[in-house]
């Protein structure tokens, strides 16, 4: 015999149990046929929710998608998606077709059709069945039940659309490079870089371009990447590097690792620590070349000054990431901040011969005299630029400065003894360089007098000519040494306002 209760009734006793009694027939008693043997009811839907797709028809310029899902615990929604965009599916919209809260029996199984009309519809695209639990949204905590791909044949399609009048488009086969961009954390970035703050450090990027706010990580080779349910894990080279507090605090956030475990879940492993993404909250993008992208995710956690110089704590910014195939830095990111000047080794010969400027005029470089140069582009604010001399490389200083433009004006001394034709560069952010000729000083010095003994040629193009009267000559002379005075002050004028020092070298 069956005996069938409802899940209502299965809890309708207040007190005793259910149970199977047998007792013997014509109001006999007999104790060895007296039994009772008790019965427990469990709950239904105690099993994980799954969901199949039964079948997929074609009728009235709509696609129907007949699906079953079993051990559903609640009443649910269910909807049929473009694959990949669950993180955007709400009760309002962001799906082809959907069903509310379709009958599901006491096993907690619902058998429904979703009907797609065809103008909902992309030939190009794939398309999932969405299953979560109502009154709730897919992207809520132990929401989401189900996510089964449907599968569209071409003759469903044709029979839906009609068939093609031109050929498919076929997607490239290697996805544009991947990337990871990410400011780690713009409070951290303040708190280390800002002149007003205890850190007074500076951010060391490495293999990565970008900047502050958006230190851009190539995608590495090494990952383990599911293209059809995209999901594992992708890795990213590069690193930037927090140094502050003299030395005392220095987190290196390097090689970062993404790990995508569903298309609302997954986590950023850097720094020796784990911290959880809310794909959620981000952006999802699919495209066209294969690869996929998570935009603006939060991240869970924080990160703190360490080290001696202790620092408190900051969030961390929210990440970008393009999962594609591996790739590279087109333009490396600066360094930024304060702290030791980087140390620079001299290149063997010159690294550049155009870009610099040599302020001195060029009749004025002689062996041990004075040298200004000057030239633009490099770090703003940058520090330990090397001023070195070639052909055998000649360090004459090893800290010069760029200004706030990122002007190099550097004032020094050339080598004594050296003479000929040489190339004088500045190495630091950039190089730039420029060939010279040094002159011996006997050599300026003999110059100099075959000047002076072109003397009366000059005075007499100046209009200072001997007395053809018969006048005193000293009165000739008196006219042509005021004249030399005049000029020779107007000389030390120019010559006292370009020079800061004379020995020693200058940053302007």
């Amino acid at each position: 015999a069956t005996l069938s209760l409802t899940a209502d009734e299965s809890k309708a006793l207040a007190d005793g149990s259910w149970g199977i009694v047998t007792y013997p027939g014509g109001g006999a008693k007999y104790g060895p046929f007296e039994t009772f043997t008790s019965v427990t009811f469990g709950e239904p839907g105690s099993s994980t929710p799954s969901a199949t797709v039964e079948s997929i028809t074609v009728a009235d310029g709509k696609l129907n998608v007949k699906s079953t899902a079993k051990n559903m615990p609640t009443d649910i929604y269910a909807a049929l998606i473009e694959k990949g965009t669950a993180a955007n599916v709400s009760i309002g919209g962001g799906y082809a077709a959907f069903a509310y809260q379709p009958p599901r029996n006491a096993e907690g199984t619902a058998i429904f059709t979703l009907s797609a009309e065809k103008a909902k519809l992309d030939r190009t695209k794939q398309y999932e069945l969405l299953i979560w639990k109502s009154h709730s949204g897919p992207n809520d905590p132990g929401s989401l039940y189900a996510l089964v791909d449907v599968t569209v044949t071409e003759a469903k399609w044709n029979e839906l659309l009609g068939s093609q009048t031109s050929d498919p488009v076929i997607p490239p086969v290697v996805p544009g490079a991947g990337s990871l961009t990410w400011g780690v954390s713009s409070g951290f970035y303040a708190y280390t870089t800002e002149p007003s703050r205890p850190a007074k450090g500076r951010v060391i990027p490495n293999g990565v371009g970008g900047g502050p706010g958006g230190y851009i990580y190539p995608q590495a080779v090494g990952s383990n990447w599911n293209s059809a349910t995209r999901t594992g894990t992708v890795r990213y080279s590069g690193s930037v590097t927090f140094w502050g507090h003299g030395g005392a605090m220095e987190e290196v956030f390097a090689n970062p690792v993404i790990a995508v475990n569903s298309p609302l879940s997954g986590s950023i492993t850097v720094n020796g620590a784990t911290y959880g993404l809310n794909l959620a909250a981000g952006s999802f993008t699919a495209h066209t070349d294969g690869s996929v992208t998570w935009g603006n995710v939060p991240i869970t956690g924080g990160v703190s000054g360490g080290g001696n110089g202790g620092g408190g704590g900051f969030d961390l910014d929210n990440v970008t990431f393009t999962v594609g195939s591996p790739g590279s830095v087109s333009s490396p990111a600066v360094t930024t901040g304060q702290g030791p000047a980087e140390e620079r080794t001299p290149a063997a010969t010159p690294p550049a011969t155009t870009g610099l400027t040599v302020v001195t005029p060029a009749a004025d470089l002689v062996s041990g005299g004075e040298i200004e140069i000057t030239a633009s582009g490099f770090e703003p604010n940058g520090t330990g630029i090397l001023v070195v001399i070639y052909s055998d490389p000649t360090v004459l200083d090893t800290n010069a400065k760029a200004d706030a433009n990122g002007v190099v004006r550097w004032i020094g001394k050339l080598p004594a003894g050296l003479t000929g034709k040489h190339t004088i560069t500045l190495q630091g952010s950039i190089n730039v360089g420029q060939e010279i000729s040094i002159a011996t000083l006997d050599a300026a010095k003999k110059a100099v007098v075959s000047s002076q003994s072109g003397a009366t040629v000059e005075q007499q193009a100046a209009g200072i000519a001997a007395p053809a009267d018969g006048s005193p000559a000293w009165l000739w002379w008196t006219a042509a040494i005021a004249l030399l005075v005049v000029a020779g002050a107007a000389t030390g004028l120019v010559v006292a306002q370009r020079r800061r020092a004379a020995d020693a070298p200058t940053h302007l």
